[in-house]
């Protein structure tokens, strides 16, 4: 349909150009003035299609009317529609026919009017504004971009893949952050407590040593004072004050002890 219209309008300029008023052939659009030539030919098997398509159409619709008329059922409404088609059909097929003639005996004229119609190549480099030339540009640097290869792209599934990997790394980092951060609370809490433990068995000591100091002098003078079987042998409190001092003592050793395993294991951690 388009190659119809196309040829159309070429026919249009035509005939404008081969009148006594000679009307000047410019850009029409959808027909380029450069194109005019090869619409020539084309016009011409177009409208000789058209006139084939038409005959044929009112061969087939001047039987059927010859069949409906021999109906007993026709109207006269139907009869006079099928008249005025089939005289458009004919009217049509005429007309058709008479194009047709008319570019077959003036050929030439149409021809030497296309020529001199059609403009050179420095004409239309002289005629394009601008404007058309900054289009040109971009419509070519635009083409140009298409073909460029697309660069490598990561596939979906992994690129999914490692975004899964790198929230679960994320997630994993900040559970290993606060436990850090809770395992340096605990050394501090810990340093303080050995601090204070170690206070605590440096004053047990020392009244450990007054104890030992207190004994020997209780000793000493329960060995002048006494005698027999009962030389040599300490007080039931003396005794009970020395033991509970020494086993304060091993306790506190022990809980330095304890302490020290427990600061190697969070500095592993």
């Amino acid at each position: 349909m388009h190659a119809c219209y196309s040829c159309f309008l070429a026919f249009i300029l035509l005939c404008d150009g081969c009148t006594q008023y000679p009307v000047h052939i410019g850009p029409v659009e959808g027909v380029s003035v450069a194109s005019l030539p090869v619409c020539l030919p084309r016009l011409k098997i177009s409208i000789r299609d058209l006139h084939s398509v038409l005959e044929a159409l009112h061969n087939l619709y001047s039987s059927k009317i010859t069949f409906e008329y021999q109906l007993p059922s026709s109207s006269q409404k139907l009869n006079t529609t099928n008249e005025c088609i089939v005289s458009v059909l004919s009217g049509l097929t005429l007309i058709a026919l008479q194009i047709c003639e008319v570019l077959e005996e003036h050929n030439e004229v149409f021809s030497a009017a296309l020529s001199q119609s059609t403009p050179t190549s420095s004409q239309a480099k002289s005629s394009a504004s601008s404007v058309v030339q900054r289009l040109r540009q971009r419509a070519t640097s635009y083409i140009r971009t298409l073909n460029k290869e697309c660069p490598e792209s990561v596939p979906y599934t992994l690129a999914l893949h490692h975004a899964r990997c790198m929230s679960s790394s994320s997630e994993k980092r900040e559970t290993l952050s606060k436990q850090v951060v809770s395992s340096q609370e605990m050394i501090v809490q810990l340093e303080q407590e050995n601090e204070r433990i170690k206070l605590d068995l440096q004053l047990l000591e020392v009244k450990y040593e007054k104890g030992q100091k207190k004994a020997k002098r209780l000793e000493e003078e329960s060995s002048h004072q006494s005698s027999g079987g009962a030389s040599g042998v300490l007080t039931p409190a003396q005794s009970r004050n020395s033991l509970g001092v020494s086993t304060q003592v091993q306790s506190l050793s022990d809980s330095v002890g304890n302490l020290a395993l427990l600061e190697e294991e969070v500095s592993d951690e």
